[in-house]
């Protein structure tokens, strides 16, 4: 137990550590949509293969006994059953709830269920990009960096049979019919990091795409990583972990039961989380003292918290957004950092209120979405009018972030919604452990620094 954690912590400071410098893509293999119900290959064939007079049991090459029950039955026979299998079942899997947490750029799989679009519409309440043909790739492609979800379908879309990879045929001309979408993936391959989850590393045209890679590039290319549940009826299973490594490049985890799998995740998903600092609240008409101030303390905070590695995601709430971006903004460009990976900025469209002015259920989808991948949030001031005390919409995002346990940091000191948000935590500090001795000191004006100081120190404690 002690040498897996070891290897666990190793695995997961490697992976964390190598994001900080790519995007993350996952691809989904077979072994999610089983933990989702559906059937296997083997139990989605089985039955159609008995028709034929072949036992599943000798054989492994399901897309050649596929070939052999379309050559004996028809294609559109065997798709219409193995639609009938596909289409009726259940879409829930832990394995993706956990991989949603995590700061996804692009979902990928050889699937062609709809268990992930349809697991991204339970979480997010938003209906994904699907590319799942090189005419996608065409129509979508100056959209594809603005699609908040974006899943790549490698072997074909439920609804769509005709673009199915079922058989060795389709398998045989695959470079062919799916030439674009192979070169996206292998683009992929080297700008991103891939987070391998239900694979059995068996396709041809998956393992092909990635020696490609490996050949070309090398150890100057990015470590892939996996997960696998460790199979005792297979003597060669270590030499296989080596194996994915050495020729492909991909890092393993090996687990003793399936139910480990979504634990990691979500250990990795809290950590990348812990990394991120939201920031909430806007103001209309301060006093220029007030204004100075706040202004001082946005640059101080945010060039402590990039300088210790952090990451800053801000909703864009009126003018206070402006200066957690611009501050941000000033100083990666300055030190020639990377933008995109370390300020996140997701616009709330605080205009979209209802009739009465509150907000409703739109903002609220927004700004769950604008707190996604975040574990920490830090209130400031909170102005919904120039006469208003408070924020409605700054509430509203307080208690977002309760629901989904992000650690919140009120600055009192800022005024207006992030004073009153500051008073009710004081009020129930047993609540909130790591503000305890920090509490007052939030609500202090004036040393812009040293408040910027304690912030960044509670953000770090809570690292530990």
């Amino acid at each position: 137990m002690q040498e897996y954690r070891k290897k666990k912590k190793a695995f997961i400071d490697n992976f964390i550590n190598q994001l900080r410098l790519s995007n993350l893509s996952f691809f989904l293999g077979a072994g999610v949509s089983i933990g989702a119900g559906f059937p296997s290959w083997e139990e989605l064939l089985e039955d159609i293969a008995n028709d034929i007079g072949i036992d599943l049991k000798k054989e492994t090459d399901y897309y050649r006994i596929f070939q052999y029950c379309v050559n004996e039955l028809s294609l559109a026979t065997v798709k219409q059953r193995v639609y009938e299998k596909l289409s009726k079942l259940s879409y829930k899997s832990e394995g993706i709830e956990s991989a949603l947490r995590l700061p996804i750029d692009s979902f990928w799989t050889t699937n062609f269920d709809q268990v992930l679009e349809r697991n991204i519409e339970f979480k997010h309440a938003v209906r994904p990009t699907i590319i799942y043909k090189d005419t996608d790739l065409t129509n979508v492609q100056a959209n594809l960096s603005r699609a908040n979800f974006k899943v790549f379908k490698l072997n074909g879309h439920l609804e769509d049979r005709k673009s199915w990879v079922l058989t060795q045929s389709d398998l045989e001309k695959y470079s062919d019919t799916h030439s674009g979408m192979l070169t996206f993936f292998r683009r992929e391959l080297v700008q991103n990091t891939f987070f391998f989850l239900g694979n059995s590393f068996t396709d041809t045209v998956i393992l092909s795409a990635l020696s490609e890679v490996k050949k070309y590039f090398g150890e100057l290319n990015q470590y892939h990583y996996t997960i696998l549940k460790r199979n005792q009826e297979r003597q060669d299973f270590d030499f296989f972990v080596k194996d994915l490594e050495k020729r492909y490049g991909i890092k393993t985890l090996v687990v003793e039961s399936y139910s480990e799998i979504p634990i990691v995740l979500n250990e990795i998903s809290e950590r990348l989380q812990k990394r991120q600092v939201y920031f909430s609240g806007s103001f209309r008409s301060i006093s220029k003292e007030q204004q100075d101030f706040v202004t001082d303390l946005s640059g101080k905070l945010t060039i402590m918290l990039l300088k210790n590695g952090f990451k800053i995601c801000s909703g864009m709430g009126r003018r206070l957004g402006d200066l957690i971006a611009g501050s941000s903004l000033r100083w990666l460009v300055e030190n020639n950092h990377v933008v995109n990976k370390s300020l996140v900025l997701r616009p709330d469209k605080y205009y979209l209120h209802g009739a009465d002015g509150k907000p409703n259920d739109i903002t609220r989808r927004m700004r769950e979405y604008a707190q996604h991948d975040s574990g920490i949030a830090v209130f400031m001031c909170g102005q919904e009018t120039e006469e208003a005390n408070g924020s409605q919409g700054t509430y509203q995002e307080f208690m977002i972030a309760k629901e989904n346990n992000l650690k919140v940091i009120p600055i009192g000191a800022t005024g207006y919604e992030a004073r009153n948000i500051w008073q009710e935590v004081k009020s129930n500090i047993t609540q909130y452990g790591y503000l305890e001795k920090y509490i007052d000191k939030l609500n202090e004006e004036g040393d812009s620094e040293e408040l910027a100081k304690t912030i960044v120190q509670i953000i770090k404690d809570i690292q530990q």
